[in-house]
């Protein structure tokens, strides 16, 4: 349409791209008079970033670098972050303390900026440490009587193993001994950061 009061064509654009429009006028003697307007149309883009709806978990053995992949439309935005940095779609960190890191991301393309907060749950562990004590001493009045050591385990969450006999239990180890002897009893603590062990010697008397 034109809009001869403010001197202007006005059209809505489908598609990007070159645009001609040829305007004539006539006056009211039958003069006659044309010229073209061209008008090249490109369109931009909303930025968006595909928002996790729920944390990520990450566990590692020490101090490190956490990436995440996060979706951001159009590969030519520009993005920015409050923490670590975001390049080929991850967002990358150093994660030095467990604990909970929540990231601002901000999208902005030609059109406009999308905002992502993305929350983090970092768990830095260890390789577990386990010490048995020296050579222990017992005394039992009937054979099968249940004897416990304690021992020190390190490592949350470790998974405590005895062998050949035994179990280990609320920091101890116990064992059935059913005669009197010398015992030699392996323990072995792991985590998914690595293992220890140590050898727990008792000397039953029944």
């Amino acid at each position: 349409s034109i809009d001869t009061a403010n001197n202007r064509v006005c059209f809505t654009p489908s598609t990007a791209g070159v645009y001609d429009f040829i305007v004539s006028v006539t006056d009211s003697c039958g003069a006659t008079d044309l010229d073209t307007i061209r008008a090249t149309i490109t369109f931009g883009e909303y930025a968006n970033i595909t928002c996790p709806a729920s944390p990520f978990s990450a566990s590692l053995c020490a101090a490190g670098q956490v990436c995440q992949a996060i979706a951001i439309t159009p590969a030519s935005a520009t993005v920015t972050t409050s923490f670590g940095t975001y390049s080929g779609g991850n967002l990358c960190f150093q994660a030095d303390t467990s604990g909970t890191y929540v990231i601002r991301v901000i999208a902005t393309s030609s059109c406009g900026a999308d905002t992502c907060d993305v929350t983090f749950n970092v768990d830095i562990g260890s390789a577990a440490d386990i010490t048995c004590p020296g050579t222990q001493t017992r005394f039992v009045c009937a054979a099968g009587a249940s004897v416990c050591t304690p021992i020190t385990v390190m490592g949350a969450g470790a998974t405590v193993t005895v062998t050949p006999i035994g179990t280990y239990s609320a920091g101890a180890v116990c064992f059935n001994a059913d005669t009197s002897g010398h015992y030699v009893l392996k323990v072995k603590a792991s985590t998914t950061c690595g293992s220890d062990s140590c050898n727990l010697i008792v000397d039953v008397t029944i």
